[in-house]
């Protein structure tokens, strides 16, 4: 990989790594603060940045080709396995039971389609 797409995938990935902070510190802060509109919304924001994290750091690594997307959906796949474990584990009153097996399926799935998305529209 060339140096400066190294460097793009690597922009992509702690500015992910950012928005999520930032948004995980935003819904402790709407939960303090009885913001349950704001809450919700950022908790919507937090789930989706989780299932689709591959897709986050694609986009803001801004790369382009083929091989280099593929990875940063594959290191977006490494990165969400733990954070689905622990959304799944707030969303279910702070305990380990079955949906996480649902959750982590899903964040399967969807990385999944976006590595076919990328094989696709590659061969286009």
């Amino acid at each position: 990989m060339e140096q400066n797409n190294k460097a793009k995938l690597i922009r992509g990935i702690i500015t992910s790594a950012s928005v999520y902070i930032a948004l995980f510190v935003g819904h402790i802060f709407a939960a303090a603060n009885d913001y349950d509109l704001l809450f919700s919304l950022i908790a919507i924001a937090i789930t989706l940045h989780t299932i689709f994290c591959g897709l986050v750091i694609i986009l803001l690594s801004r790369t382009e080709s083929t091989e280099e997307k593929l990875l940063a959906n594959k290191i977006g796949y490494i990165i969400s396995i733990p954070l689905t474990i622990g959304l799944s584990r707030a969303y279910s009153g702070m305990e380990i039971n079955n949906t996480v097996f649902a959750w982590l399926l899903l964040v399967l799935i969807t990385h999944y389609l976006v590595s076919k998305g990328i094989d696709f529209f590659a061969n286009r």
